[in-house]
């Protein structure tokens, strides 16, 4: 495969990857995320 190929690939996986994570942060999802991260460590140690 071509050198250029191989990086404009990367390049609109990386751009699309940014537009997703923006989206998200967005629209509120970062925080609900966040909750359920938290909530799984604590079930994990076993304090939740």
């Amino acid at each position: 495969m071509k050198r250029y190929l191989k990086t404009g690939i990367f390049v609109a996986l990386a751009i699309a990857g940014a537009a997703f994570i923006v989206y998200g942060i967005a629209s509120g999802q970062a925080v609900a995320v966040l909750n359920k991260a938290i909530r799984i460590c604590m079930e994990c140690i076993g304090i939740g």
